[in-house]
């Protein structure tokens, strides 16, 4: 299940951008003890368990690790741990300073790290590509295997060594080879490796005689005592004895490693986001969660201007949490049925989670209406329908999620609750064809506007206009604090706009000829807003909707659902014709015109646009067509210059990811204040 996404682009965001999987700390994969401490190679980064205290804590630096899958671990005698990551990454935990230090030994080969064994002063790994060599002391790979005489399959599941003998399993079987000097073996010599058909074999085990030998599960001893797991997947058993189950709320959870914690105590790692604490001499289990989201499940993020990222699950026990770049932590209410009441349930499922800049926390539901975290007094506060007196109500259908960001302070939030620059809250409360504005300050909500779709005529009467439009489907805001609206009616799209004070200020309505539903309303500036729906992506300029441009690249009939804008400083909308005559006079110049459109490049495609469709992530390179309208301004531009400007220039779509491989659906993405950074909320 995708969690989260954590996306990096490059600065220019070429054609080779790359996506990474930012796995939550669910999975415990290894355990290896030093001290005092249980240090835990988890799929969302490194956790330390304190045998005293039990205090645990996270490791969650991306930048520092360059990928926080960690599936493997492997302890370098008192000095260090060694982490392996699934993207290839060593990294490596000095015990005496806990200072990390990441070695990129694997990752541009593409191999992924499976296991990890210490062998002499080398860290022996296993990938789905084959062995690899790590010596310590050189920091340096130093031979690899690809291929083991016979065998097929070269993935490595576990390796073991004897005093001079190293074994290796394979799906294919078993390969091993007598080392009497690591530094001079030549691994890649086929002629060096014993093999044996072991087809189905889970771990690798010695004999008396010293025979190796493959086993169908997974085997370890300590103290003597033989535990295995494996043949059930959830069981640990002691000498062949079934000694417990485990299992958390989504049923039972394979158990992956256990190692020796205090006296008769030992940690046992599974899938899922606990790892368990058996005391052997009472046989009693302690569980512990890894603080990390309970849900496989996040229904929406948002990014908070201190860089908090808040996320909310499916449903009541799924919950809220934050992740504040350190620690994952999810967040109840002392009263479970208060609990549930903002919590939507799973049938009822589309909440939305907004993160305002005082740190308060809005959550809205389809059916127990919006409520309101005020950190000041440490309460909750819902929220009140003016013309009803009750709980106000979310939407029967809601949109599906907006942008959530921040990017100069500005806010592009979810599901029509949006703060502005003078604290206002404002919300979308949809009845029938109705859609009511409400705004809340001094935790008052109070009726701003109500929008009739009955009315035939546009009557501005203050705090009760109405137009002829249907409901509220999106809202935004920039950073000049104009809020946009946006409507569908049988006659095309709306869009509804704001500036200054919100309860004097007159409503201005953008008629445009386009007809159906708006998905999402993403703000690039104070002059530029984006327009998602089933009739494609749309670009409205200088708030006039007869400058309106359509993105001709993407396939028809998409509605995307998720929207995110990157842009850098856009200086042509305000560029004189004389600026831009001087700019770009190499365009006359047949010989120096390729330059010229080159330069005229790096201002027409300032913005990019991150599109969710399903379950895949599209990043959109939209021409400003504004360099267009400059150009035909030009006396001096012949068709032939125009012909060729407008074929150099064309909007781009790169597809980031494939055949659904972030899951069913993009519902939300989340941009940080480095750009290069965007959180990604998935159905799954």
């Amino acid at each position: 299940m995708h969690l989260l996404v954590l996306l990096a682009l490059t600065a220019a965001s070429n054609a080779n951008p790359f996506l990474r999987k930012f796995a939550t700390p669910r999975n415990v994969r290894s355990i290896i003890m030093h001290e005092n401490a249980a240090w835990l190679a988890t799929s969302g980064g490194i956790a330390r368990f304190d045998r005293d205290g039990h205090k645990l804590k996270l490791y969650t630096d991306f930048s520092r690790f360059q990928d926080l899958n960690m599936t493997a671990a492997a302890k370098e005698g008192d000095e260090a741990i060694w982490f392996g990551s699934h993207e290839g990454n060593l990294i490596r935990l000095d015990l005496k300073h806990e200072a990390f230090k990441t070695y990129n030994a694997l990752h541009a080969a593409n191999w992924s790290i499976n296991t990890m064994h210490l062998f002499g002063d080398h860290i022996l790994i296993g990938s789905p590509m084959g062995l690899a060599v790590f010596s310590i002391p050189k920091r340096v790979v130093v031979s690899n295997v690809t291929q083991f005489a016979g065998f097929n399959d070269p993935r490595v599941i576990r390796i073991r060594s004897w005093d001079d003998h190293l074994a290796v399993l394979t799906p294919s079987g078993i390969a091993s080879i007598k080392i009497q000097n690591i530094s001079n073996t030549n691994f890649a010599d086929p002629t060096l490796w014993n093999t044996i058909d072991t087809t189905g074999m889970l771990d690798i085990s010695r004999t008396n005689d010293s025979t190796i030998v493959g086993i169908n599960h997974i085997a370890r001893t300590i103290d003597g005592r033989r535990y295995t797991f494996g043949l059930d997947d959830n069981w640990l058993r002691e000498n062949g004895t079934g000694v417990y189950q485990f299992s958390d709320r989504h049923g039972v959870a394979p158990v992956n490693c256990i190692t020796k914690f205090k006296n008769d105590v030992y940690l046992i790692g599974t899938e899922g986001e606990h790892f368990w604490e058996w005391d052997r001499s009472t046989n009693m289990m302690l569980k512990h969660t890894i603080n990390g989201p309970t849900t496989s499940n996040i229904n929406d993020i948002d990014i908070g201007p201190d860089g908090t990222l808040w996320f909310i699950g499916r449903n009541a026990q799924e919950g809220l949490g934050s992740f504040d770049g350190e620690q994952w932590s999810t967040f109840r209410h002392n009263e479970p049925a208060d609990f549930g009441y903002f919590i939507g349930t799973r049938r009822n499922s589309d909440n939305r989670v907004t993160a305002a800049r005082n740190r308060d926390v809005f959550l809205s539901t389809i059916s127990h209406g919006i409520k309101w975290y005020d950190f000041s007094n440490s309460q909750w506060v819902t929220f009140i329908d003016p013309q009803t007196s009750a709980p106000l109500q979310t939407p029967n259908n809601p949109l599906e999620s907006m942008t959530a960001g921040n990017l100069n302070n500005w806010w592009t939030l979810i599901t029509g609750v949006c703060q502005d620059s003078n604290g206002f809250i404002w919300t979308v409360n949809l009845s029938a064809r109705k859609g009511h504005i409400l705004h809340v300050s001094n935790s008052k909500m109070t009726l701003w506007r109500s929008f009739n779709a009955q009315d035939d005529n546009i009557v501005d009467k203050g705090i009760t206009d109405k137009i002829n439009t249907g409901p509220v489907e999106a809202v935004s805001r920039n950073d000049t604090n104009f809020v946009y609206m946006g409507f569908v009616e049988p006659g095309g799209l709306t869009i509804v706009s704001y500036s200054g004070n919100p309860l004097n200020d007159s409503i201005k309505v953008r008629p445009t000829s386009r007809r159906t539903s708006i998905s999402m309303i993403a703000v690039e500036d104070s002059n530029t807003v984006w327009v998602s729906g089933i009739d494609g992506v749309f670009r409205i300029r200088n708030h006039n909707p007869n400058v309106m441009d359509q993105i001709d690249t993407l396939p028809t009939g998409r509605n995307y659902q998720a929207m995110a804008v990157l842009s850098k400083p856009n200086h042509l909308e305000k560029m004189s014709l004389a600026n831009f005559t001087q700019l770009f006079s190499g365009l006359q110049d047949r010989r120096d015109r390729p330059r010229a459109i080159k330069q005229l490049a790096e201002y027409a495609y300032h913005t990019e646009l991150l599109l969710g469709y399903d379950g895949d992530l599209h990043l959109c390179k939209p021409v400003n067509k504004t360099a267009f309208d400059l150009l035909d301004q030009c006396t001096w531009a012949t068709n032939e210059i125009k012909a060729e400007v407008e074929e150099s220039l064309r909007d781009s779509l790169i597809n980031l990811t494939n055949n659904g491989q972030l899951g069913e659906s993009i519902r939300s993405i989340g941009v940080e204040n480095d750009p290069r950074f965007v959180w990604i909320g998935t159905s799954e």
